[in-house]
């Protein structure tokens, strides 16, 4: 039998009633961007992205998050009160760039003030990498060629940001703390999935606005949950 071609008619109308986020939010576009297809850890690039897509569609969720790292780092989480928050993957860091970057500005008259910025290395079964030395500069990044650890890249650059508030996050299956290198300068804290996987189980079983509990819920069975979270999901954004 011959192939037939079967077109189906367009659904504008259904198509509007899903109500879909804006592109750069939506969960599926993100993951379907591969701007490293040659990665040999596509899980920490799935993970950052699924985790920036929660962050950027879930605000009461957000700020959970937000609030209990701004405390892992000794800082008060009601700083971070009335900022306007500007949530970002692959952004640049010279030549190099970061895996999740959270910025915040307040509104002075009619101008943005930058008051926060915080960079995220995720990190999902891999360890820190050797990355050649860069020197950031306002007129851009210059190679000095050195080997150094990764982090040590970050940390320069963050160093040289105006922003008030600067810190670095390392978030990984362990507490990769004593790892970290001893020249770094800026705050670096360390955090585990494990350690957010029970963050955002407190989040879920707060009140929630609709448009957020569909992301899961606490499942209270004694004999049906996932390891160290208790959590059963059942979608997402």
């Amino acid at each position: 039998m011959a192939p037939r071609l079967l077109i189906l008619p367009s659904l504008p109308d259904a198509a509007s009633d899903l109500k879909l986020p804006p592109t750069p939010h939506n969960i599926f576009h993100r993951l379907i961007r591969n701007l490293h297809a040659e990665s040999d850890h596509p899980r920490e690039r799935e993970c950052t992205e699924m985790l920036a897509a929660v962050l950027l569609n879930a605000p009461s969720i957000r700020d959970h998050v937000l609030r209990w790292m701004a405390a892992s780092m000794g800082m008060d989480p009601n700083v971070l009160d009335g900022l306007t928050l500007r949530i970002q993957t692959e952004q640049s860091i010279g030549a190099k760039r970061d895996d999740l970057r959270i910025e915040a500005t307040t509104v002075e008259g009619k101008d943005y003030r930058p008051v926060l910025l915080w960079t995220v290395e995720v990190k999902v079964g891999a360890y820190f990498h050797g990355s050649t030395l860069q020197a950031v500069d306002p007129e851009g990044a210059a190679d000095a060629g050195e080997l150094v650890n990764q982090m040590v890249n970050y940390d320069c650059w963050l160093a040289q940001q105006p922003h008030r508030h600067r810190g670095g996050f390392v978030l990984a299956l362990s507490d990769l703390t004593a790892d970290l290198p001893k020249s770094l300068t800026c705050p670096w804290t360390c955090l585990t999935w494990t350690g957010l996987g029970v963050v955002l189980q407190g989040a879920l079983r707060g009140q929630l606005p609709p448009q957020e509990a569909l992301l899961g819920h606490p499942d209270r069975r004694p004999d049906h949950h996932l390891p160290r979270t208790g959590l059963t999901l059942r979608g997402c954004i």
